[in-house]
Order: C-alpha cells, then sequence, then structure tokens
C-alpha cells in the first residue's frame, strides 16, 4: 500500500483507491450494515462517531439519502499528515449534490467519514 504522507497521489490514483471503499462505506451505512461499516473504518471512529448510534444513523441516512447512485472525486486536502478526500455524491432519496468527506490516514486506513 503506497504511503502518501511523502508523495501526495493524483486525482485519478485516488478515484481509483478510495471510491470503491467509499462506495462500499455508503452502501453499508444505507442498508444498516452494522459489520461491515464498522471494518471499513478505524475502530477509534467508529466507536466515537457511530458506535450505539449506528442503528438510528444508518436509519435517517437511508431516508435522506438512500443508496449513492454517483460519486466524483473532487479534490484532496492535507489534514495534519492525513488526507481529507473530498467527493460530491448524488444520491437515490435527492436530487441535490452533497459533498462526502474521507479522511485518510497516512497508511490508507479510513479516519472519518462525513457528509455535508
Amino acid at each position: 500500500m503506497n504511503d502518501f504522507s511523502d508523495t501526495p497521489l493524483a486525482a485519478d490514483e485516488l478515484t481509483a483507491r478510495f471510491a470503491p471503499l467509499l462506495q462500499q462505506l455508503l452502501a453499508a451505512y444505507a442498508s444498516a450494515d452494522k459489520e461491515t461499516f464498522s471494518q471499513l473504518v478505524s475502530p477509534e471512529w467508529f466507536a466515537k462517531h457511530a458506535g450505539d448510534r449506528f442503528d438510528k444513523g444508518a436509519s435517517a441516512f437511508r431516508d435522506a439519502f438512500g443508496q449513492c447512485r454517483k460519486l466524483e472525486f473532487v479534490t484532496s486536502l492535507r489534514r495534519g499528515h492525513d488526507q481529507l478526500l473530498v467527493w460530491k455524491g448524488l444520491f437515490c432519496a435527492s436530487e441535490d449534490e452533497w459533498l462526502i468527506h474521507l479522511q485518510v490516514s497516512p497508511s490508507g486506513q479510513v479516519e472519518g467519514f462525513w457528509i455535508v
């Protein structure tokens, strides 16, 4: 696995590497698949942001967004040693485009996930 703490990856490399993972993450959340979702993010992030609230959050996510129809990489930003990957997403239950932030550690571990 390429450690991108020293050399930033190009947009096409980031897309190839993280789009499938983000699609899995969004699908697991939309289907309330707690086991799969928890395996895709760091244990610390899951415990802090999802954990006991996962089922309620997944239900609200499914109602507000549904499945992801389209995912497009927008940009990559540094955040300390981590990298923040910003995506634009279209979802089945919404006509609006949403920004999806995926925080990734230098080793490629998902450290955070937010939709704004």
